[in-house]
């Protein structure tokens, strides 16, 4: 059988080199993609437009991770946001556009109406008399958006009305008075323009 040769001192360096190199490789793939390590990745590595809605789990995106402002109405699908979606009073005058409530957006509109009772007692041409003032209450829950004060029967003509305005203590509705020197015979009435709840 013949003598193995030993190795050379320099066969023997090479032969070590080449173990080290190949347990290095080994090494940076088990941290890579093969070592079933976690890479956290972040904003910088990730090219713009790589991410789109498709890759998105439901509900992975919440509100407070989307900064403010960056949400335009061009990006919002048309009846995406209801009335549920909206906080109380979350909507204001400033956010509206110019013509996009008109009447049939709003709720139905109601008349209420109270009676204006003439105090005058003689028709005497010289004294005139003011009214009580009298109130219409738009119904419950419902918001008052004008009023009026109306003569319907003028009487002798010495009739006019004397206060229109917006109840101020709350109450949603209009008040309204008169004054005359028609001896009584005048008739008058207080209107408020009242908007529906809605459901």
């Amino acid at each position: 059988m013949p003598k193995l040769k030993m190795p050379s001192p320099a066969m023997i360096v090479a032969l070590i080199a080449l173990v080290l190199s190949l347990g290095g490789n080994a090494f940076a793939v088990s941290q890579g993609h093969g070592g079933g390590r976690h890479h956290k990745i972040r904003k910088g590595e990730i090219a713009k437009g790589a991410v789109t809605a498709a890759n998105l789990a439901k509900g992975s995106v919440t509100s407070r991770a989307i900064k403010k402002a960056s949400v335009g109405g061009e990006a919002i699908a048309p009846g995406a946001v209801g009335a549920a979606q909206l906080a109380p009073d979350s909507v204001t005058a400033g956010a509206i556009a110019p013509s996009s409530v008109y009447a049939p957006a709003l709720g139905p509109i109601t008349i209420a109406t109270a009676p204006i009772k003439d105090l005058d007692e003689a028709a005497d041409l010289s004294t005139w008399t003011n009214s009580s003032t009298a109130t219409a209450t738009c119904p419950t829950n419902d918001k008052v958006l004008s009023g009026s004060t109306t003569i319907l029967n003028p009487g002798n003509r010495r009739v006019a009305p004397l206060t229109s305005a917006p109840v101020i203590n709350g109450v949603q509705g209009w008040a309204g008075s008169i004054t005359s020197d028609s001896g009584g015979l005048a008739e008058a009435a207080v209107n408020a323009v009242c908007l529906a709840a809605g459901p």
